[in-house]
Parts: C-alpha cells; structure tokens; sequence
C-alpha cells in the first residue's frame, strides 16, 4: 500500500488547520498509509523558532527513515531549510500555493517576509513534481516564473460538509443572507457590501437580514451604526459545532468577498463559497470563481461591486429568483457535492506518485 508524507504548519489562520485536517481524511478515504507531520505556531517568537527547528527535524528523520510515494507540503515562506533538505536529499516533493506570498507581505511593509518567501519559493520549485494552485490566476503567475515545474490547477473545497434539507420560504418571510468569516480581513469587501447593495436598499431592508457569524470590525460596527441598521444587520460573533450547524441552517444566501484588488489578486476559490453550496446556499460573489464558471443560476457574481451603479437591482433580482426557485438549493448542494469534496482535491494528489 503507498504511503504519503504530509507536513503542515499553521501560523495565524485555524481555518488552514481545518482544510488541513480535511486533506490528511481525504488520503486516509483513498486508503493510503499516512504520515503526518505538523505544527501550530505559537505566538511568542523563541517558542515559534522552538517549534520550527523541531518540526524541521522531524521532517529530517522522516525522509530519512522511510520511503514515500507522496510527500506533500503546504507552503509557507518559513519552510526554506525544509526544501533545501530535499533538494540535497534528491527527495520530490508536492506542495501547494494559496497566495502570492511575497506580494502580500510586501502590501504589510513586511519586506524582510517577502525575502524569505522568494527565497523558499525558490528552492521549493527546484524539487517540487507537481505544485497545486488554488486558482488558475496563481498557475498562470508562477508557472511563467518556473516554466519547467509541473502545475496543476486544484481549487479548495468544502471542508465542513453539512446539509440539511430548507424549508419552503412563504412570500411574507424574510429572506437570511449571511457572511461567514472576519469582517477585519479587508479584501472579505463587506464594507463594500453593506454600501452598495444593502444601505438604502428599501426593499432588501424589508424584506431579508443580513447575518454576520464570525468577528465584526468596528468599521463594520462604525458602518452598521450610520446607516441605521441595526435591525438589518445581526452580528452574531464566532460560533462554532452544532450552534453554527443550527445557525446555517436558518440561512437562504451566502455571501463571498468584494474586495480582491487589496490581496492584488482577481480569483479566489474561498472555502466557504464551497460549504454555502454544499449546505444548500446560493451564492453572490465579486470575483472570479473558476470552480463556478459555467452560467450556474444559483450563484450571482458582481465584480468591483464599487463601481455597479445597479447593485441594489442586481441583489434583489437575485433574492427574489432564489425564493421563488427553491429548488436551487437543492441544485446548489448536488454541484457542490460532485465538483467541491475533498477527495477530487486529494486525486490530483495521489496520481504523480513520485
């Protein structure tokens, strides 16, 4: 039976850990042996370097020890002593790319960051197989920088798959839409959201809420007190197991981000656009999704919603569209259970064995 090697660290971010702990199900599913090397970091930096020099050699006396089929590494620009170990070892890795790392941390005035991601980028490429970006954008961005390094497009997937079946919504009830994540993130766009499509929005404020799980900024606290809407926009804070569970299952719509210029990107395939189809939620966006390029009626996409002079319009059609059509949670929840798992993510995995 082939074995994989997945080696992961987590910085700052828990929802990494889940889709991390999704891939490590998804190649136990697959039925291969599975070896796992991880780490959360600490915040105190003696600790964090701790940490790294442990996970280092863990790495070290793995690669060592035994052979692998897989070895597969989420990327971090602290992991430079980790791809020069297989570079010298002649050991092929995997590893996969969320972001344009150096770019990101240039935009915080983190040079110092930027150095070391270009730095491990670059020895990362010199003994990577196959390199996995979450968006076709970032394939095509780092595949002209190393044009001899197999790129294969893998997008992310639901990591949390609930679905419950929704009850029919009456013409007189009110339509829930919700966001799903940290409004303090500021390429999420929600500040654009509330602006343009819900702030003098007459007929969205009387016929649907806006929910908001997870952390609220005080712009969108400054946001939802000049505009009067306190009735309208209901921030319910992190909730997690079967409350968020009892909670979605409330919900009609979901909304994405609006705001990927500040990331410097144009795509994204967010995870949780993927939970919302897969709990049965239709979507509105305001990027490039190419896991949703077909013309699929169960999601609106509303790019640099900023400039729409039409938004209000476009919002409501679309509510309106899904109440009346609600077997389109239904469809919703089917696409995303054929196109938006885990395993499809691992398969393009496990089929360059090394």
């Amino acid at each position: 039976m082939a074995r994989v090697l997945f080696a992961y660290v987590v910085e700052d971010n828990l929802g990494i850990l889940a889709k991390s702990k999704k891939i490590e199900l998804g190649f136990l599913n697959k039925g291969y042996k599975l070896d796992i090397i991880s780490c959360i970091l600490h915040e105190n930096k003696g600790i964090k370097l701790l940490q790294l020099m442990k996970f280092h050699f863990s790495f070290f006396m793995h690669i060592m020890n035994r052979e692998y089929n897989v070895i597969f590494i989420r990327n971090g620009y602290f992991l430079f002593g980790i791809y020069l170990l297989c570079f010298l070892l002649k050991k092929k890795i995997q590893i996969d790319i969320n972001t344009r790392e150096k770019e990101e941390f240039l935009t915080r005035g983190q040079s110092i960051r930027a150095l070391f991601a270009e730095a491990s980028r670059y020895m990362a490429m010199r003994c990577a197989s196959r390199v996995h970006p979450v968006t076709k954008e970032l394939m095509s961005y780092y595949s002209d920088m190393h044009p001899g390094v197999d790129f294969v497009y893998n997008p992310n997937f639901a990591v949390h798959e609930f679905y419950t079946k929704k009850n029919t919504r009456a013409p007189s009830e009110k339509m829930n839409v919700v966001f799903l994540g940290n409004t303090n993130q500021k390429w999420q766009g929600i500040d654009l959201f509330i602006k343009k499509a819900i702030a003098g929005n007459s007929w969205f404020l009387e016929n649907c809420r806006f929910h908001i799980i997870g952390s609220c900024s005080e712009e969108i606290a400054s946001l939802i007190e000049s505009h009067s809407l306190k009735n309208i926009v209901i921030t319910h804070g992190y909730v997690e197991g079967s409350a968020k569970d009892e909670l979605m299952a409330t919900m009609d719509i979901g909304v994405g981000s609006f705001n990927l210029a500040h990331k410097s990107i144009t795509e994204a395939t967010p995870i949780k656009v993927a939970e919302y189809l897969f709990s049965g939620l239709p979507v509105i966006i305001g990027y490039k999704d190419n896991r949703l390029d077909q013309n699929l009626p169960f999601v609106l996409n509303i790019p640099d919603i900023s400039k729409q002079a039409d938004a209000h319009e476009l919002v409501n059609r679309f509510i309106l569209h899904i109440r009346d059509n609600q077997h389109l949670r239904e469809e919703a929840h089917i696409f995303a259970l054929n196109n938006l798992t885990v395993d499809r993510y691992v398969d393009k995995i496990i089929d360059k064995q090394s």
